[in-house]
C-alpha cells in the first residue's frame, strides 16, 4: 500500500509542477502496474511503454483518415472501441491491453471536439506523457523498495499464510483457549482469500508451466487457511491421537515453508501421503492433511518436471518458442465469448458517446473512460460489481471529491497541503484495493473518481459544475456497462460459476486424452490451447464464486451451498491438472532415453479412464447422470504397468522417469476418484442441479 501511495503522490506532484493535462490516469497507474517482483515490474513497465506507442500510432493514423469526416466519426469511435475491448480479452499480455485501452479511450474524445489538428495532436501526446510519468515513477519506486527490502509478493504471501496456520494449530494443541489475535490473524487471511495472490500471479508474466504451478499452490494454500479456521471454531478436549496429528501437521507445514524459502530443501511427497492416509477424528484436520499432501505432490511434481529438458524431441527447439512472439491468446479468434465481450463493450462506450454528443454535454465524457476501467474488473456477479462501482464512485466523487472542494480546498494555499489530502485519499483507495478481489475494485473506483475531479488539470479544481459533470459521467458509464453486460441477458453469479466449473471439467477431460494421441505435434498444440482455456475457466469460477454472497432471492441459499463445494473442489482439480501437465511434459520432452511405446499406450489407457471420470463429474453436476452405478477403480492399469516394468528392460534413467510418470498418474487418479465420490454423495444438491440444468449449461 505504501508503494502505491508514494508512486501516485510523486506522479501528482510532477504533473502539477510541469503542468501536464490529463494527469488522472497517470496517478491511477500506480494501482495497475505489477509489483510481484522487480522483474515483473520491469516487464510490466516495458510492455506498457510498447502499448503507449501502439495506442498513439493507432489514434493518429485513424485520425488522419476519419477526423475530418463528420459522418464517419461515429463509426470510427465504435470501431476503435471494438478493437479496444477485444484487446482487453484477447491480448496475451494484460499490461499491453490495459495501456493500449486506457490511452485510446482518453485520446479519442479529444478528436471529437471542434479544434485544430495541431491542438488535438498536442493533447493526444499530453495524454501519453501523463500516463508515461505514472509508469516511470511507479517503476522507480519499486526499484528503491526492492533495494531496501527485497520481497517476492507471491512466495512471501504464501509463507505468511502457512505461518499463521502453524501458529493457530500449535495454540490449539496446547488444550487451552486459543488467543484471539492468533485466530483473528488466520481469519483475516481467510476473509481476504487468495485473490490478491492470484492477481499478482496474473501480472507476473511467468511462463505457462510456472504459472500453473503457482496457481495450484495458491489455491491449495487458500484451502489450508480455510480449514485451519474451521478446525478451531468449536474447540474441545483433544485426544492423544489428535495431539499427534497436530504435531504431524506442524512438521508438514514447516517442511513446505522451508521448501518455499529454499527449493534445495527437497520434499518427499510419499511421507505426506502416508500421513494423509492416517484417519483422524476431526474432519477438518483430515482434509488439511489431504491438502498438504497434494501441495507436496505439486511441489515435487514441479521439481521432477524441471529436470526434463525443455526442448521438443522432434525439432530440438523450445516448444514454446512460437509463443514467445505470440501477441494473442490461443483461442483469441476462435472463442465467441471474446467477440461478444468486444461487441458489448463497444456498444456501452458508443452509447455513452452518443449521449454526450447529442446532448452537447462533453463534461460527462468520463463515462467512456469508466467503461474501459470497468472492463478491467474481474469481480464476480453483476450485483457485486454494481455495489462496488457505484459505491466507489459516490465515495470518491461525491463524498471525497466534491466534499473536499467545498470543505477542504478553500483553506489550501500550497501544493504541500494538497499533497497531504491527495496522499490520504490515495491511501484509503490503496488500502481497499489491496484487501480482496471482493473489495479491490471499490478502491480503484474511489481513486479514479477523486483523481478525475482534482488532478485532471494542472490546478486545483474549484468549479463544482466540472466535478458534478465528471461524477455524472462516471455513473453514466457504470449504468451503460450494467445495462449492456448484465441487464440484457445477464445471469447470476452462481449460474456462471457452475457453468464455468462444468465446462472446465470437460476441458480437463479433453486434455487427459491428448497424451495418447499418435500425432504428438498436434497433441502438443492442442494441449497448449487447452491449458489457456483451463486457466481461464479456473479464474472465472473463482471470480464468480466471490460474487455469490452478493446475490439475493430464494436461490441464494442453493448458490451458497454450491459455492462451498466449488471452493473445496477447485484446489484439488488444480492439483490434478498440474500433475497431468507434468506427465504430459515427460512424454513431450523425451530425447535419448525415450520410454517404449507400450509404456505410453498403457498410460494413455489410464488417462482416458481419468477423462471419463471428469465427464461423469460434469454430467452429474448438470443433472444428466442420476444413477452412475459403482465407480470403477481407474488405477488398476497402473498396478499392471508397474508389474510389467521389469520385463521392459529399462535403463536406470528410463526407470526413474517411468516411476515418476506412474506416481503422477496414480495421484491424479486417486484424487479424481475421491472428488467424484463426494459429488455422488451430494444427492440433494444434485437433484436441485438437475432442475436448473438449463440455467447452468444452456445458452
Amino acid at each position: 500500500m505504501a508503494r502505491t501511495v508514494i508512486a501516485a503522490t510523486v506522479t501528482m506532484l510532477l504533473i502539477m509542477t510541469f503542468r501536464v493535462p490529463g494527469g488522472a490516469l497517470g496517478a491511477l497507474y500506480a494501482f495497475l502496474i505489477s509489483r510481484e517482483s522487480l522483474r515483473s515490474t520491469f516487464r510490466s513497465g516495458v510492455a506498457i511503454a510498447i502499448s503507449y506507442v501502439a495506442a498513439v500510432t493507432f489514434v493518429l493514423v485513424a485520425a488522419d483518415v476519419f477526423a475530418d469526416q463528420q459522418s464517419a466519426r461515429i463509426l470510427w469511435f465504435a470501431a476503435s472501441m471494438f478493437v479496444t475491448f477485444f484487446g482487453l480479452r484477447a491480448l496475451r499480455y494484460t499490461e499491453v491491453a490495459t495501456g493500449f485501452a486506457v490511452l485510446v479511450v482518453n485520446a479519442l474524445p479529444i478528436w471529437q471536439i471542434p479544434q485544430t489538428a495541431e491542438y488535438r495532436v498536442e493533447h493526444t501526446l499530453w495524454q501519453a506523457l501523463a500516463v508515461g510519468i505514472g509508469t516511470v515513477v511507479t517503476i522507480a519506486v519499486e526499484i528503491i523498495f526492492h533495494a531496501i527490502r527485497p520481497r517476492d509478493e507471491i512466495v512471501d504471501g504464501i509463507r505468511e499464510r502457512l505461518d499463521a496456520v502453524r501458529a493457530l494449530l500449535l495454540a490449539y494443541a496446547a488444550d487451552k483457549l486459543v488467543p484471539s489475535e492468533t485466530v483473528d490473524r488466520v481469519a483475516r487471511y481467510a476473509m481476504v482469500g487468495t485473490s490478491g495472490l492470484r492477481r499478482e500471479l496474473a501480472r507476473s508474466g511467468y511462463e505457462a508451466s510456472i504459472n500453473d504451478r503457482w496457481s495450484t499452490v495458491i489455491s491449495l494454500v487458500g484451502r489450508v487457511v480455510d480449514l485451519g479456521v474451521s478446525a478451531v471454531v468449536r474447540p474441545h478436549h483433544l485426544s492423544i491421537r489428535e495431539h499427534e496429528h497436530l504435531r504431524r501437521l506442524d512438521t508438514q507445514l514447516r517442511r513446505i515453508q522451508s521448501h518455499l524459502g529454499n527449493s534445495r530443501n527437497t520434499l518427499i511427497a510419499e511421507e505426506f501421503m502416508d500421513s494423509a492416509a492416517v484417519t483422524s477424528s476431526s474432519t477438518q484436520l483430515a482434509e488439511m492433511d489431504r491438502s498438504l499432501s497434494m501441495l507436496a505432490q505439486v511441489l515435487q511434481g514441479a521439481d521432477l518436471a524441471q529436470r526434463v529438458p525443455k526442448t521438443d524431441s522432434r525439432t530440438d527447439n523450445p516448444v514454446n518458442e512460437q509463443d514467445a512472439f505470440s501477441l494473442f491468446i490461443p483461442d483469441a479468434f476462435r472463442n465467441p465469448e471474446h467477440l461478444m465481450f468486444a461487441i458489448r463493450g463497444s456498444m456501452a462506450a458508443t452509447l455513452c458517446y452518443l449521449i454526450y454528443e447529442l446532448t452537447d454535454w462533453r463534461g460527462i465524457a468520463t463515462s467512456v473512460t469508466t467503461c474501459v476501467i470497468t472492463a478491467l474488473s474481474t469481480a464476480g456477479s453483476s450485483r457485486q460489481k454494481q455495489i462496488l462501482r457505484v459505491g466507489g464512485a459516490i465515495t470518491g466523487g461525491l463524498v471525497l471529491g466534491i466534499g473536499s472542494q467545498i470543505f477542504v480546498l478553500p483553506d489550501i494555499d500550497s501544493i504541500t497541503s494538497f499533497a497531504i489530502l491527495f496522499a490520504a485519499v490515495t491511501a484509503m483507495g490503496a488500502w481497499i484495493a489491496t484487501s480482496s478481489s471482493r473489495l479491490s475494485y471499490f478502491g480503484v473506483q474511489l481513486a479514479l473518481a477523486f483523481y478525475l475531479i482534482n488532478i485532471q488539470e494542472f490546478t486545483i479544481q474549484t468549479s463544482l459544475t466540472v466535478a458534478r459533470d465528471r461524477v455524472v459521467g462516471i455513473l453514466l458509464g457504470l449504468f451503460m456497462m450494467w445495462l449492456v453486460f448484465d441487464g440484457i441477458g445477464g445471469t447470476t453469479a452462481a449460474d456462471s460459476m457452475m457453468r464455468a466449473f462444468c465446462l472446465n471439467l470437460r476441458t480437463l477431460a479433453e486434455m487427459f486424452e491428448q497424451i495418447d494421441r499418435s500425432d504428438l505435434s498436434a497433441a502438443t498444440q492442442r494441449a497448449h490451447d487447452l491449458r489457456e482455456e483451463i486457466r481461464s475457466h479456473f479464474d472465472k469460477a473463482n471470480a464468480q464464486a466471490d460474487g455469490v454472497p452478493f446475490e439475493f432471492g430464494l436461490r441464494r441459499e442453493r448458490g451458497m451451498a454450491w459455492r462451498s463445494l466449488i471452493r473445496k473442489w477447485q484446489p484439488r482439480l488444480r492439483a490434478v491438472y498440474f500433475l497431468e501437465a507434468a506427465s504430459f511434459q515427460h512424454h513431450l520432452y523425451e530425447r535419448d532415453d525415450a520410454l517404449p511405446a507400450s509404456f505410453w499406450t498403457a498410460i494413455g489407457v489410464v488417462h482416458r479412464d481419468c477423462a471419463q471420470l471428469l465427464l461423469l463429474m460434469a454430467d452429474r453436476l448438470e443433472g444428466k447422470l442420476m444413477s452412475p452405478g459403482p465407480i470403477r477403480r481407474v488405477d488398476s492399469g497402473l498396478r499392471l504397468l508397474s508389474e510389467a516394468i521389469p520385463a521392459m528392460m529399462l535403463t536406470p534413467v528410463q526407470l526413474e522417469r517411468a516411476r515418476g510418470v506412474i506416481d503422477l498418474s496414480r495421484q491424479a487418479c486417486d484424487e479424481l476418484t475421491a472428488v467424484l465420490t463426494e459429488m455422488l454423495e451430494m444427492s440433494a444438491l444434485s437433484e436441485s442441479s438437475s432442475q436448473v440444468n438449463s440455467v447452468f449449461v444452456g445458452d
